[in-house]
């Protein structure tokens, strides 16, 4: 009986190590795009003058001067988008008059 236990316990913690060094090695997710709003008086090429929200934007109307943009989230700066996010024009979805 005592070979039979120690047997099972071997499978049940072979196969434990065996899922977590799976767990471990498995790639991190991509990031989701999230909405950035421009400051007032924002430099529109500069990261930092952008604030992420929750949702879409609403206060954006079509105009001349970029409003908002859909980017991925900094890793190394949170709430603030990517510089890659910020210097794509096709990121450019709302734009407000000014």
């Amino acid at each position: 009986m005592k070979k039979i236990n120690l047997s099972m316990l071997a499978i049940l913690l072979g196969t434990a190590l065996a899922v977590a060094g799976v767990e471990g090695n498995s790639q991190p997710e991509a990031q989701q795009e999230q909405w950035f709003l421009l400051q007032m008086g924002g430099d529109p090429s500069d990261p930092n003058d952008y604030t992420i929200t929750g949702g879409s934007p609403s206060n954006c109307v079509v105009g001349d001067h970029r409003c908002a943009i859909l980017a991925e989230e900094d890793a190394t700066k949170p709430g603030k988008p990517t510089q890659d996010g910020v210097d794509d024009p096709a990121r450019e979805v709302f734009r407000s008059q000014q």
